[in-house]
């Protein structure tokens, strides 16, 4: 059976594109999900990242690209052009996903601290606890320079802190009679008259 030239031509074509159509859905897939991804806490440190990705994700051109066109709009036409889009959008997401998952192992790591944190008695370790609580600030000043945005992420962890300290304090005074030392008290009585 011979197949028709045109209708050759054509699969030819698609054969070709059809690694791009792929990855153009797989980070299609990467955009309508990457919102699921992120610590709501986080979101703000992500911004730029998100909005550059963004911008390169619907907005299309070859000037976005780096192909120099004038920001004419990509076709499926020019494979250079596409390939070179495909290149920025890819390494967009890429970086947006390299920085929430830095993020995320970095509040993962704060959480099981401040778990730690309701283990540490207040009576009995208070320089431990302030120490590791330290630890946690110098964590998060780290991050300062790199991240705009982190009021929220601090106001969340401040949270956590807050918790682990009121956990502490109420552990700490139901069992503060066991920890106290003995108090010796001698009362003097005469003439049915303390003295």
């Amino acid at each position: 059976f011979r197949i028709p030239s045109e209708i050759q031509m054509n699969a030819d074509v698609a054969h070709k594109f059809y690694r791009h159509g792929v990855v153009l859905k797989q980070v299609a897939h990467f955009y309508n999900t990457i919102d699921t991804q992120i610590v709501r806490s986080q979101k703000p440190l992500l911004l730029d990242y998100a909005l550059m990705f963004e911008k390169l994700a619907t907005n299309p051109t070859a000037k976005t690209a780096g192909g120099g066109g004038g920001g004419k709009s990509i076709t499926w036409s020019d494979p250079n052009q596409l390939e070179s889009y495909i290149e920025h959008l890819h390494a967009a997401a890429e970086k947006l996903t390299q920085e929430n998952r830095k993020l995320r192992q970095v509040h993962t790591q704060m959480g099981e601290q401040v778990v730690e944190l309701m283990g540490i008695s207040l009576l009995r370790q208070q320089s431990k606890w302030k120490d590791q609580v330290e630890a946690l600030r110098s964590t998060v000043d780290a991050l300062q320079p790199h991240y705009p945005g982190m009021k929220g992420w601090r106001k969340h962890w401040d949270m956590q802190l807050f918790k682990a300290l009121e956990h502490q304090y109420r552990v700490g005074l139901e069992g503060l009679h066991m920890e106290l030392p003995q108090i010796k008290c001698e009362l003097e009585f005469k003439n049915r008259q303390v003295q």
